[in-house]
């Protein structure tokens, strides 16, 4: 089984990133796929890091246009669509 450890407004941990990188996230099981998400891209500590550097991919996002956010809206009727939109 796959596990899967989200954590959104990854920007706000920085004074946690290198016990996350360092002490936390290498105690998770092999098979747990791990997403930071964030407003900045991933500190230069985690592409240094021998151990990272393989397992980091960073891919960044842009936000919903307008087309986007309505579509978002009709289909799933929930108040977050309208909120990425603002």
């Amino acid at each position: 089984m796959r596990r899967v450890a989200l954590i959104d407004t990854y920007e706000t941990l920085a004074p946690l990133d290198g016990w996350l990188r360092d002490t936390f996230l290498p105690q998770l099981l092999e098979n747990t796929l791990v997403v930071l998400a964030g407003r900045a891209p991933s500190s230069i500590a985690w592409h240094a890091d021998p151990g990272w550097q393989t397992l980091i991919r960073t891919l960044p996002l842009r936000n919903l246009n307008r087309d986007e956010n309505a579509h978002c809206s009709r289909k799933r009727k929930r108040r977050w669509c309208r909120r990425i939109w603002r």
